[in-house]
């Protein structure tokens, strides 16, 4: 039971370690869109 236990949580850090990683490049790529867009704001440009 003990085993199976651990080899689930193993499974489960890893499956969560891969959602995080997508997550922080999804979240990077937000950002520089939304840093892109405001330079635009500020520069008086229209962003598209």
């Amino acid at each position: 039971m003990a085993d199976d236990i651990t080899d689930l949580t193993a499974h489960t850090d890893l499956a969560d370690r891969g959602q995080l990683v997508q997550a922080s490049i999804w979240l990077l790529s937000v950002a520089t869109q939304q840093a892109a867009s405001f330079r635009f704001t500020i520069r008086g440009t229209p962003a598209t």
